[in-house]
This record gives structure tokens, sequence and C-alpha cells, in this order.
């Protein structure tokens, strides 16, 4: 799940209330999402909140899933090996 803006919950509150894990919080940001839709300057959308937000989102994201795949991998190594 990715949340989006400060809201009154936490990542932790809403982790514990749907039992889903949060990635990460996406920066509301209305001027950075106009210049993203309409066209803007390149350099004042790369250092917009939302683009930094998402930078590090998609950062969160690619390191989780390298983590997922090495933890199958783990699991089908060690089933082999139980066989």
């Amino acid at each position: 799940m990715v949340l989006v803006g400060a809201g009154p919950y936490s990542a932790d509150d809403v982790t514990k209330q749907l039992g889903c894990r949060v990635y990460g919080t996406i920066a509301d940001d209305p001027k950075g999402a106009r210049a993203l839709a309409e066209g803007g300057s390149s350099r004042a959308l790369a250092r917009s909140a939302l683009v930094r937000s998402v930078r590090t989102l998609a950062a969160t994201l690619l390191h989780s899933s390298d983590h997922i795949a090495e933890d199958k991998a783990d699991r089908r190594d060690h089933a082999g090996t139980r066989a």
C-alpha cells in the first residue's frame, strides 16, 4: 500500500489496522502534479516534492522486490535439500 500526504494516520497505524505493509508515502503536491500533467520545467518538476517522494518510493519498491526474489530463491533451495 502507498499513502498520499501526511494524513492523520501513520504508516504503522495503517499496517496495524489493515494488516498490510505500507511501502511509502507520496507527497500531496498539487503544484507538482499540475506540472507533471500539463508540462512544466523539467528542473522544477525534478525538485518537486511529488517527484522526490515517487523517486524514494521507487527505490524502496526495487529494494523490496530484490528481497522478495532472494527469499523465494532461498525457499526453493531449501525445499530441494529436504527432498
